[in-house]
């Protein structure tokens, strides 16, 4: 198979075969992640934000009123962390026989032999109804770290089940597609 160039004109790779380790495990095949600045920058403003009403907070911490301000910044200011820091960074794995979409503790596994199509797209915000993992307007499953260029899977887990699409943000769709290489189903 001839090498296939992407809109860039760099070479994306040929079709390979990869052989499976000896310990039974999955090869991974491709591996990317990206980096959301918008929800990066918000998580740093909103926590440093919620840990000066700590502070101020620690000045009261004898009357009950104090208290109760101070676990509520408290634990507000943790929760936006642990949300901002598991919805910042996007990593899509591709092995042998799966396709893992993981926002931090988040993931999604996708079995490779239900995946019926796979797009280059253009994500848009307004479709998506924002970053991070989101169902959008038509029932998509977004997985966005910004808007512009990413992925559409069409995955079909059996033949009694509707047909679900997720899309990703991606650097480079054409590479990836090709790397799926999702031969046309019935």
């Amino acid at each position: 198979m001839l090498p296939t160039p992407d809109p860039k004109g760099r070479d994306v790779g040929e079709k390979k075969t990869y052989k499976q380790p000896r310990s039974g495990g999955d090869v991974v095949i491709y591996r990317e992640s990206a980096f959301s600045k918008a929800t990066f920058l918000i998580t740093v403003f909103v926590t440093l934000g919620l840990l000066v009403g700590v502070v101020l907070s620690l000045g009261e911490l004898d009357t009950t009123r104090g208290l109760v301000l101070f676990g509520l910044f408290a634990l507000l200011a943790s929760a936006v962390l642990f949300f901002g820091v598991n919805l910042t960074q996007l990593t899509v794995t591709v092995t042998q026989r799966r396709v893992i979409l993981a926002f931090g503790l988040f993931r999604k596994k996708l079995r490779r032999k239900h995946l019926r199509a796979a797009e280059p797209a253009v994500i848009q915000l307004s479709q998506a109804r924002g970053l991070g993992r989101r169902r959008g307007r038509d029932g998509t499953y977004y997985w966005a770290t910004d808007g512009g260029p990413g992925v559409r899977l069409e995955v079909r887990e059996s033949d009694e089940k509707e047909c679900e699409f997720y899309v990703f943000s991606c650097r480079e769709p054409a590479r990836l597609v090709n790397i799926l290489d999702i031969e046309p189903r019935e």
